[in-house]
């Protein structure tokens, strides 16, 4: 089945804007710096203003209390709560922002409190996205509880969606053809041609009772409508679909054989995965990454960018392998010093932009990462309880090769319903001797081979370091995989998690590696 043509039209908007913050010094004099000037301790302002980010401010307790257009604002580092100064609203620049504020995104470049939970937001009236606390919109005062989008009701964009449990929030002008704000694209920028995505979605079901590894493969997926350039000018393929479901005794496999870059997901109406979602590392061929993964199909020297360092080569002549970093560090090699480190940390809770896995070090080829996924419905998404989404890391060689990262999961829909199991675990590493295992759909850790380290799972976000064995050289360990990241977006509250549900690594607050937000509207 092939999916309809798509006009794509890449919309980039820069904003420039410049940052000057002259820091005063402390005043000596307890009561005579005035708002703005240089503070240490609130004693050092004019009663009743209060030290917050180094500088005197007006306190508050909600935005309200604040002038014009300034917003309240908790000081990282003290609690203090006090408005915003004019010349601290605009991001730098580079997008920075003073005092562990950070640079709110798409369009509203303001510094703003971060977030990945709503108890992160300590200003009455403020809400979590995902990443920053926000004020929340005025209601319109009438019937419908969803924020004022400034436009009156007689005008209405004709993008109100109603979800399977009755919960509707509205589109927004600004929703494009999709009726709804996906991350990481602008929906606006996608043409109606040929009758339209709305009327004329594919509506894609995969076969029954296909081993999708061995008989399908990556064919089962239609061609991508669009590939598409993210905010941080990497790319990604987009798939535009009415619903997307994988039936129950199915399987679909992606990897970066047929994918080079991470792929977007949007449905125009629901997803339910009954059967098997995988884009793990090593899954198909121990070789390939998930789509987007590391090492790119074909290339094993793209380690991406929580690479591990390779061992038994170069400078760590005497060391295994580490394993891949990404949301957690991958396991160090095991050896005689210098020891070839596992992959830091990177990337951000929400995903966005969509990153991607790293694969673990070696001399032969890599542990894969998982891949990297993003999945948009207009309505809801449904894991049901025999289903898994894997896009955990894999291993290769016994080579002392460590384990790969695991991927990227982006879940987004008004309604989110886990029922089975959701996994972004890390690879197990190898010595010389013995294979170590893939990154499974569970809590459960990937085993390392032999003295290698395992990989991550569960609250356990790192990769385990390798040890030394007593065979010497050969038996040296290589580091574990770290976790990957996942991120649930929702509308209608909180994504509903059954009780028997295995989500890993495990959901904030037991780590940040798992994390909940607010879709755009």
């Amino acid at each position: 089945m092939t999916s309809r043509p798509i006009a794509w039209l890449v919309l980039t908007v820069l904003a420039t804007v410049s940052l000057a913050m002259a820091m005063q010094s402390c005043s000596t004099t307890p009561t005579s710096a005035g708002l703005a000037q240089g503070c240490s301790i609130n004693s050092d302002c004019n009663s009743p203003l209060v030290c917050a980010f180094q500088r005197c401010h007006q306190q508050c307790s909600e935005s309200r209390d604040c002038p014009m257009n300034e917003q309240c604002l908790s000081d990282p580092k003290t609690g203090t709560l006090a408005c915003r100064l004019p010349d601290e609203v605009a991001c730098g620049a580079a997008g920075a922002c003073a005092g562990g504020l950070v640079c709110g995104g798409g369009s509203d470049q303001t510094c703003k409190n971060s977030c990945t939970m709503q108890s992160d937001c300590k200003v009455a009236g403020q809400t979590c996205d995902g990443r920053t606390c926000n004020d929340v919109p005025a209601t319109d005062g009438g019937s419908d509880s969803s924020p004022d989008t400034g436009v009156d009701s007689s005008a209405d964009s004709g993008n109100d969606v109603t979800t399977d449990a009755g919960c509707s929030f509205e589109g927004g002008s600004d929703a494009g053809p999709l009726g709804y704000n996906p991350s990481n694209f602008d929906p606006t920028a996608l043409a109606v041609v040929d009758g339209g995505l709305v009327d004329g979605g594919i509506n894609w079901v995969t076969p029954p009772d296909v081993n999708i590894i061995t008989n399908c493969g990556y064919m089962c997926m239609p061609a991508p409508s669009a590939t598409i350039r993210l905010s941080d000018n990497s790319l990604a393929q987009l798939f535009v679909v009415h619903d997307f479901i994988i039936q129950s005794n199915s399987s679909l496999t992606l990897t970066s054989a047929a994918y080079t870059y991470p792929i977007i997901i949007a449905a125009l109406g629901k997803v339910d995965i009954q059967g098997d979602l995988i884009a793990g590392g090593g899954i198909v061929g121990v070789d390939q990454a998930g789509p987007g993964g590391n090492p790119e199909y074909g290339v094993s020297t793209a380690h991406g960018m929580g690479g591990g360092g390779t061992g038994f080569l170069g400078v760590f002549i005497n060391s295994a392998s580490g394993g891949g970093g990404f949301c957690g560090t991958g396991g160090m090699g095991a050896g005689m010093a210098p020891l070839a480190p596992g992959g830091g940390v990177y990337g951000t809770a929400d995903l966005v932009p969509l990153a991607q896995g790293s694969s673990g070090g070696s001399t032969i080829r890599e542990g894969t990462s998982g891949g990297s996924i993003q999945i948009s419905a207009r309505t809801s998404i449904t894991i049901r309880n025999i289903a898994t989404i894997n896009v955990g890391g894999g291993y290769h060689d016994i080579n002392g090769g460590g384990g790969g990262s695991g991927g990227a999961l982006l879940l987004e829909a008004p309604t989110i319903a886990i029922q089975g199991r959701v996994a972004a675990n890390g690879g197990g590493g190898n010595d010389r001797f013995f294979d170590s295992t893939n990154a499974t759909a569970t809590d459960q850790p990937a085993p390392g081979g032999g003295n290698g380290g395992k990989g991550s799972a569960a609250a356990m976000i790192n990769g385990s370091d390798g040890v030394v064995g007593d065979a010497g050289p050969n038996s040296y360990g290589a580091g574990g995989g770290g976790a990957g990241r996942i991120r649930l977006n929702t509308w209608c509250g909180a994504a509903t998690i059954a009780p028997t549900a295995v989500i890993s690594p495990s959901v904030a607050p037991a780590t940040t590696c798992a994390t909940q937000g607010t879709i755009r509207h």
